[in-house]
Protein backbone atom coordinates (compact mmCIF):
# COMPACT_ATOMS: atom_id res chain seq x y z
CA UNK A 1 0.00 0.00 0.00
CA UNK A 2 1.27 3.25 -0.77
CA UNK A 3 2.13 6.17 1.32
CA UNK A 4 -0.50 8.10 -0.21
CA UNK A 5 -3.02 5.48 0.83
CA UNK A 6 -2.22 5.86 4.18
CA UNK A 7 -2.01 9.16 4.56
CA UNK A 8 -6.06 9.84 4.84
CA UNK A 9 -6.16 7.21 7.62
CA UNK A 10 -3.94 9.15 9.91
CA UNK A 11 -6.01 11.20 12.59
CA UNK A 12 -3.08 13.59 13.93
CA UNK A 13 -4.96 14.24 16.94
CA UNK A 14 -5.23 10.95 18.97
CA UNK A 15 -1.46 10.68 18.65
CA UNK A 16 1.05 12.21 20.95
CA UNK A 17 2.38 16.12 20.45
CA UNK A 18 5.55 15.08 20.09
CA UNK A 19 5.10 12.52 17.25
CA UNK A 20 2.13 14.80 15.99
CA UNK A 21 4.87 17.97 15.67
CA UNK A 22 7.59 15.55 13.71
CA UNK A 23 4.74 14.84 11.58
CA UNK A 24 3.55 18.20 11.16
CA UNK A 25 7.22 19.42 10.31
CA UNK A 26 7.75 16.36 8.01
CA UNK A 27 4.66 17.52 6.13
CA UNK A 28 6.20 21.12 6.05
CA UNK A 29 9.41 19.84 4.68
CA UNK A 30 7.65 17.66 1.47
CA UNK A 31 5.71 20.95 0.74
CA UNK A 32 8.85 23.19 0.69
CA UNK A 33 10.78 20.65 -1.49
CA UNK A 34 7.94 20.22 -4.09
CA UNK A 35 7.69 24.48 -4.02
CA UNK A 36 11.54 24.29 -4.70
CA UNK A 37 10.95 21.34 -7.23
CA UNK A 38 8.43 23.93 -8.74
CA UNK A 39 10.48 26.80 -8.75
CA UNK A 40 7.76 28.35 -6.03
CA UNK A 41 8.53 30.05 -2.83
CA UNK A 42 6.22 29.15 0.77
CA UNK A 43 2.94 31.36 0.89
CA UNK A 44 4.43 32.82 3.70
CA UNK A 45 7.72 33.91 2.12
CA UNK A 46 8.93 37.66 1.66
CA UNK A 47 9.65 39.06 -1.31
CA UNK A 48 12.54 40.35 -2.82
CA UNK A 49 12.18 43.77 -5.08
CA UNK A 50 12.04 41.93 -8.27
CA UNK A 51 10.08 39.47 -7.03
CA UNK A 52 7.61 41.75 -5.99
CA UNK A 53 7.37 43.88 -8.67
CA UNK A 54 6.22 40.78 -10.69
CA UNK A 55 3.52 39.72 -7.49
CA UNK A 56 1.66 43.25 -7.98
CA UNK A 57 2.41 43.07 -11.84
CA UNK A 58 4.72 46.03 -12.65
CA UNK A 59 8.32 46.04 -13.39
CA UNK A 60 11.24 47.11 -11.21
CA UNK A 61 11.71 50.68 -12.52
CA UNK A 62 7.75 51.06 -11.88
CA UNK A 63 8.13 49.93 -8.82
CA UNK A 64 10.93 51.74 -7.49
CA UNK A 65 8.17 54.71 -8.64
CA UNK A 66 5.55 53.23 -6.38
CA UNK A 67 7.55 53.14 -3.44
CA UNK A 68 8.72 56.71 -3.92
CA UNK A 69 5.10 58.14 -4.19
CA UNK A 70 3.24 55.72 -1.24
CA UNK A 71 4.66 55.55 1.58
CA UNK A 72 2.10 52.94 2.56
CA UNK A 73 3.90 50.65 0.49
CA UNK A 74 7.15 51.49 1.17
CA UNK A 75 6.31 50.75 5.15
CA UNK A 76 5.15 47.71 4.48
CA UNK A 77 9.12 46.60 3.87
CA UNK A 78 11.23 45.30 6.23
CA UNK A 79 15.13 44.57 6.18
CA UNK A 80 17.37 41.86 6.41
CA UNK A 81 20.23 42.61 6.43
CA UNK A 82 20.60 45.33 3.19
CA UNK A 83 18.15 43.95 1.54
CA UNK A 84 14.55 45.42 1.83
CA UNK A 85 12.03 42.50 1.68
CA UNK A 86 7.59 42.68 1.86
CA UNK A 87 5.51 39.81 3.27
CA UNK A 88 3.14 38.39 0.29
CA UNK A 89 0.15 38.49 2.30
CA UNK A 90 0.56 42.54 2.98
CA UNK A 91 1.67 42.87 -0.71
CA UNK A 92 -1.90 41.23 -1.24
CA UNK A 93 -3.85 43.74 1.06
CA UNK A 94 -2.03 46.79 -0.28
CA UNK A 95 -3.00 45.55 -3.77
CA UNK A 96 -6.60 45.24 -2.12
CA UNK A 97 -7.04 48.36 -0.88
CA UNK A 98 -5.84 49.91 -3.99
CA UNK A 99 -8.60 48.30 -5.51
CA UNK A 100 -11.29 49.21 -3.31
CA UNK A 101 -9.65 53.11 -3.57
CA UNK A 102 -10.38 52.56 -7.35
CA UNK A 103 -13.59 51.39 -6.87
CA UNK A 104 -15.29 53.77 -4.89
CA UNK A 105 -13.31 56.84 -7.00
CA UNK A 106 -14.94 54.84 -10.07
CA UNK A 107 -12.66 54.63 -13.14
CA UNK A 108 -10.99 58.10 -11.95
CA UNK A 109 -9.68 56.66 -9.11
CA UNK A 110 -5.82 57.45 -8.43
CA UNK A 111 -3.21 55.66 -10.44
CA UNK A 112 -1.33 53.26 -9.15
CA UNK A 113 1.31 54.36 -6.69
CA UNK A 114 -1.26 57.47 -5.73
CA UNK A 115 -2.61 57.92 -2.51
CA UNK A 116 -6.18 58.37 -2.28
Amino acid sequence: MAADDLFHRVDVWRISADARHAFLEIAKQAVREVLAEKGQKPPGAALRVREAARHIGVGSTKFYELLAKDPTLAGLAFRVGKDRRWPREALDRWMESRQQAVTMLGDNGPPLGEVA
